[in-house]
């Protein structure tokens, strides 16, 4: 992007009041990894956030809407266009007597679930560990201790950036699997918020379950350096984790990424790692795996490049 178009497009969010910057990606995403973006535009509502769109459009620059960039690894050498955050659309509605919850795309998962637990609505203690926001948990259909987002959700609003049209979609439009929706496959859609179908419970039950969970995160997951969860996706139901344990790799360092002594399953970044880093530990676990079980295990963060 041209310093005259940055500064047209700057222009813009302004006129609309959306906070803009120039910000290293490392300082949105849980790994600590990315290079610079041309944009960073923060919206906090939803007219906010196609204005965003509009303009990028306008302007024919690529955009990118993320939400807290905890499942992202950010290129080295940053993103030429606009990174469209939603992190600060976070209004939340609670309709305790009904069993429902509206929140914005933004909203912490966490803050949504422990929420939920405080109501007397369940079953959401599976979540109140997991560190994205709701838009990205239903993308992906986070989830965990047996639990996920597809168990819960009721309909997603999206927005449609091709046709620019907002709809609703219900749960089995989504297609919700293991980790999956489609609109993994329709990037065009982006979500604006979601509903949540719950039924009554009692809090002290829900939150002592949370709790549990806490406790079993805390012991099991290298919690103490930057990472992105799990790296890998399970396979016919067996943990990748696992595999790469028995393999001799806990501990195997690549640069400043490590395959976590704690936990297999997961990469960490012990302070100074690379995406380059990144993507050679993963490249180099997925060849292991492969030699030693015969199949190469996918990838459960998502990559975003440094041009689209």
């Amino acid at each position: 992007m041209t310093s005259a178009t940055r500064e047209q497009v700057n222009a813009e969010l302004t006129q609309v009041f959306v906070e803009y910057d120039t910000l290293p990606l490392a300082k949105m995403s849980s790994l600590h990894i990315g290079g610079m973006a041309d944009i960073v535009a923060s919206p906090t509502t939803v007219i906010e956030l196609k204005d965003c769109i509009r303009i990028a459009r306008q302007y024919k620059i690529p955009f990118r809407v993320i939400g807290r960039g905890s499942n992202l690894l950010f290129n080295d050498a940053g993103y030429r266009g606009m990174i469209i955050r939603t992190y600060k659309m976070k209004e939340m509605e609670v309709f305790q007597d009904a069993g429902l919850i509206r929140a914005d795309a933004g909203v912490p998962l966490i803050h949504l679930a422990m929420t939920a637990c405080r109501c007397g609505l369940g079953d959401f203690s599976f979540a109140t560990g997991i560190p994205g926001s709701v838009g990205g948990a239903v993308y992906m259909n986070a989830g965990a201790f047996g639990g996920d987002i597809a168990s819960v959700l009721l309909n997603v609003t999206v927005f449609d950036t091709a046709t620019r049209q907002t709809y609703v979609l219900s749960r089995d439009e989504l297609e919700m699997s293991y980790r999956h929706s489609n609109l993994m496959a329709h990037r065009n859609r982006v979500v604006l918020e979601a509903r949540f179908k719950l039924s009554p419970a009692p809090a002290e039950e829900l939150l002592a379950r949370a709790e549990e969970y806490r406790a079993r995160r805390d012991e099991r997951q290298p919690l103490d350096y930057p990472s992105a969860g799990s790296a890998f996706l399970s396979h016919d139901g067996v943990s990748i984790g696992k595999l790469l344990d028995e393999a001799g790799l806990k501990g195997y360092t690549v640069g400043g990424a490590q395959i976590s002594p704690k936990h297999a399953g997961f990469i960490v970044n012990l302070g100074d790692a690379t995406a380059a880093d990144i993507r050679a530990l993963i490249a180099f676990a997925q060849k292991t795996v492969e030699e030693k079980y015969g199949f190469v295990p996918q990838t459960e963060m998502e990559f975003v490049p440094e041009r689209e």
